[in-house]
């Protein structure tokens, strides 16, 4: 057939695969605060002006806090004011993530409100991106010694060494945020991370941490020695 030719002139391959994997823990010591606001203002008042107040309010309520302002509306209603409502968001540590609802409501003023808030306590997407770079570095530097321990114990000859032929990752996680910590005692089904929160003092602590497990299967190729 036409394929024949084209197969007996592919060169034989030995091939050996391998699975590797690394874990790591990814701890992070803040939240990101997540709030609704809603404001009934005179018609004249600019943006500006409202932001300014806006910032007053949010500022005792996260002093720390470098809000981020997005989604405004307004629209008039029937008494002839406006309507605004708007989001903000700020990352802060985990500490601020204390009675968020009531530190809301005593900041708020008639015609001014924190009407929610929540906090987002997942892992940043930057520090699990740095944690997968630095698995994958890891892997491949077990690959690596992997490798030449291959072409040892096989006595490859020098001219046709096994080499890297192919290296696929797959990531999985698992996820430990809000662990309860109290006293070295974890309240969770499965083995805990904590973030720090309370320090190693023993009072109650919140985790906010997650594992990240990357798999390497991997394959090393030489061709094949024809006697």
């Amino acid at each position: 057939s036409d394929l024949e030719p084209l197969m007996t002139n592919q060169p034989l391959q030995d091939t050996i695969t391998l699975d590797l994997s690394a874990e790591k823990v990814v701890v992070s010591d803040t939240v990101k605060i997540i709030a609704t606001i809603a404001a009934l203002v005179q018609p004249d008042k600019t943006d500006a002006e409202l932001r300014a107040d806006i910032r007053k309010m949010m500022k005792k309520l996260i002093e720390t806090a470098e809000w981020q302002f997005s989604n405004l509306t307004r629209h008039a209603d029937m008494t002839g004011h406006e309507r605004v409502s708007l989001q903000a968001t700020a990352r802060v540590s985990e500490t601020e993530n204390v009675n968020l609802e009531n530190r809301a409501r005593e900041v708020s003023t008639p015609g001014l409100t924190v009407s929610h808030v929540v906090a987002d306590t997942s892992i940043p997407a930057t520090m699990l991106e740095e944690a997968e770079q630095a698995l994958r570095i890891d892997l491949l530097t077990k690959l690596n010694t992997e490798l030449a321990k291959i072409n040892e114990v096989m006595k490859s000859d020098i001219t046709q060494p096994y080499r890297v032929y192919q290296v696929k990752f797959q990531r999985t996680a698992t996820d430990y945020s809000n662990a309860i910590r109290s006293k070295g005692v974890t309240m969770t089904a499965a083995t805990s991370y904590g973030s720090g929160f309370g320090g190693d003092d023993g009072d109650e602590a919140l985790g906010n941490a997650q594992k990240i497990t990357l798999h390497a299967s991997c394959a090393f190729a030489r061709h094949a020695l024809v006697s």
